[in-house]
């Protein structure tokens, strides 16, 4: 009897061992898959597993992931880009009427990605036809009580698409970010250099205050978020900007915070939350030391960063540090700077910029244009070779989804607001495969796998008493879904 009991045991261990879940006929398991040869973009797979595929195979044997949910580390917010006056340029004068909500529904709604965290830029970005701030005054006069402010200038095309983008997926949320504060504040009085005045200090919070009370009760778009100044140490580095931009050491932005935008904040009962820095990884240290002084962290909800300098490990700092905080990644974008076949950009894509920050414990990961011409454009003083979400021709009205769109629908689409990032082992060093795994707040499981070898692999996600297995074609990225209930 004795026996028969370990037979059995045995015999039901391995039937649960090697149960290839289905896909969408049970309902459990789903497998998206994009390919680097590009004939196969976000699709789902009906067919995960098959024997004799994999005994044909010049390497079969699995890579085993496995993941322990009872591991957490962030909670997730979400996924976007920005929405600039370049963008809403291309939607209003490009994109033919009867695209649009189509368009809006394949970015923003449950059939397409699910974008649900959109950065708007306070005025005039790198590329806009002209160079404004929300309170901009003749020569010579200030308007410290804000009496001036008007959103006008975004109100005819920036904030109709956030309306709209907000009405097709009602979980989208905001951050603001200045490109520079209105140059009467600032010590060159010029939108393109200098730093902010500390005299107006108060000002400027009035600004923010002005800014998310007028975006939530005038446009009904409320704000999650704002950062103070994008890029503050850009001039450090380019000391003849072309664009609006202000510098802002780490010791005037933590002075600014502790004086003057948190308390009014607080005055006003604002719950919108404050995130320092905004700029690249490799000058985190700048992060830190906001963090690590008291009277400015208690204002602060957390960091953000761009991936133009440095590494996403980078991160790891401030998250040690600082556990309780969140980390925000607000921005990168690729171009023509950067690789341009398929299978490099969804290396750089989705192993550096979405796994490499998701591992090093941010909450977002936001990208830049939602949409240029096919010139990158229109094309100001900014940067001439950004890769936006889509494409529309500024003849046909054609409109092209590039890479960032597929790729960043692997995360979008399946990792709900909420979800906490949960252990998972991290194989890269041995089989060039990265990964990462999510629990979403109604109980399903998100693992996004990255095949970046030259062959197809045999993936294998063990999940406590439940063994996933799928081919993994070459250069690839898969998102696989499922629920052990």
């Amino acid at each position: 009897m004795k026996n028969c009991v370990i037979f059995y045991f045995s015999l039901l261990t391995l039937l649960i061992l090697t149960q290839c879940r289905p896909s969408s006929s049970s309902g459990r398991m789903e497998m998206w898959l994009t390919t680097g040869d590009e004939t196969v973009k976000l699709q789902q797979v009906e067919k995960m597993y098959d024997e004799e595929q994999v005994a044909g195979m010049n390497n079969p044997e699995p890579v085993i992931i496995p993941i322990n949910d009872s591991v957490r580390y962030q909670k997730m917010i979400g996924f976007g880009g920005a929405i600039c006056d370049n963008s809403a340029f291309v939607f209003d004068n490009y994109l033919k009427a009867e695209d649009k909500m189509p368009l809006f529904n394949q970015l923003f709604g449950e059939e397409g990605i699910r974008l649900n965290y959109m950065r708007m830029i306070m005025g005039s970005t790198d590329n806009s036809f002209e160079w404004y701030t929300y309170n901009d005054m003749p020569e010579g006069m200030t308007d410290e009580q804000m009496e001036h402010f008007t959103m006008e200038k975004d109100e005819w095309d920036v904030i109709p698409y956030f309306q709209l983008a907000k009405q097709i997926n009602p979980e989208l949320m905001i951050m603001g970010s200045p490109c520079s504060p209105p140059a009467w504040m600032k010590d060159s009085k010029h939108l393109f250099r200098g730093s902010v005045e500390p005299r107006y200090y108060p000002a400027l919070a009035e600004y923010f205050v002005k800014y998310v009370q007028t975006m939530e009760t005038e446009y009904g778009l409320p704000v999650e978020a704002i950062t103070i100044q994008n890029e503050p140490l850009y001039e450090q580095f380019v000391p003849d900007p072309r664009y609006p931009n202000a510098l802002m050491t780490a010791e005037a932005q933590g002075e600014f915070i502790k004086t003057a935008l948190g308390p009014a904040f607080e005055r006003e009962g604002i719950d919108t939350k404050i995130i320092t820095f905004d700029h690249n990884w490799d000058l985190y240290e700048y992060a830190l030391s906001l963090l690590d002084d008291p009277d400015v962290k208690k204002y602060i909800a957390g960091s953000g960063f761009h991936c133009y300098g440095g590494l996403p490990s980078l991160m790891e700092n401030i998250w040690r540090a600082h556990p309780d905080k969140e980390i925000y990644h607000t921005e990168c974008s690729g171009g023509g700077w950067g690789p341009s076949d398929f299978p490099s950009i969804m290396e750089s894509l989705v192993g550096h910029i979405f796994i490499g920050n998701i591992e090093n414990f941010t909450s977002t990961v936001l990208q830049w244009y939602i949409s240029t011409d096919e010139n990158s454009g229109p094309i100001t003083s900014g940067c001439p070779s950004c890769r936006p979400f889509v494409t529309i021709h500024s003849e046909t009205g054609e409109i092209t989804f590039n890479p960032e769109y597929y790729l960043t629908g692997h995360f979008s689409k399946f990792v709900d607001r909420g979800a906490w990032r949960i252990h998972s082992s991290n194989v890269e060093s041995t089989d060039n495969i990265r990964n990462v795994a999510f629990l979403n707040p109604d109980g399903s499981k998100v693992m996004v796998v990255l095949n970046n070898s030259d062959t197809e692999r045999v993936i294998e996600i063990q999940d406590q008493t439940e063994i996933i297995r799928s081919i993994l074609p070459a250069r690839s990225t898969a998102t696989y879904k499922w629920n052990n209930n």
